[in-house]
């Protein structure tokens, strides 16, 4: 990036830019497939591709869907576990994927999305495609590990702006982590 002569964006610049048609590659998570497909429209073809693993018995770490009850009311945990059955089950896990890009939990769900917009629509078959190599996402433990993943991409991205030479970066990084994960 830092010498192709591409403007460093923020994330939302970026996706802005890709739907416009004015940057050519666009790396995010699956669940904006849908909001980049609606973005982009008929402008011109959107291709996905996964995040490329470097070995044939490489795995990609995944998160981001949970649920949760966290209500005392016996009336709000009934409605509550009545709602969490719903989003797990077949219809709730299609309506999820279709409206994100997703991959279901629900094995039902998958199969039937293998055969309607998995296969209608190409963007959406990189999620099923990659669920054989996934493993869970461990983050920082703490409660600053929000800020141990900001740090990790702030100075990435000094990296790939050639701000900072990598040596220089990773030392700064591990000593910044270090901190955040002791408090």
């Amino acid at each position: 990036m830092g010498e192709s002569g591409h403007i460093e964006m923020q994330s939302n610049q970026a996706a802005q830019a890709f739907a416009s048609g004015s940057l050519g590659i666009l790396m995010r998570s699956s669940v904006n497939t849908r909001r980049i497909l609606d973005q982009v429209g008929p402008k011109f073809p959107v291709v996905a591709k996964s995040i490329p693993i470097a070995s044939a018995d490489g795995k990609l770490p995944v998160g981001g869907k949970a649920v949760v009850m966290l209500a005392k009311d016996q009336s709000k945990q009934d409605a509550a576990w009545k709602f969490l059955k719903f989003v797990v089950a077949e219809e709730g896990q299609m309506q999820m994927a279709t409206a994100s890009g997703y991959a279901p939990v629900n094995d039902a769900a998958l199969a039937t999305l293998q055969n309607t917009i998995y296969k209608d629509k190409p963007a959406y078959q990189i999620t099923p495609s990659v669920l054989p190599r996934i493993v869970r996402w461990d983050s920082f433990p703490g409660a600053n590990a929000v800020k141990a993943v900001d740090a990790v991409r702030n100075h990435m991205q000094q990296v790939i702006t050639l701000k900072v030479k990598p040596d220089e970066a990773l030392s700064d990084l591990a000593k910044d982590v270090r901190g955040m994960i002791k408090q």
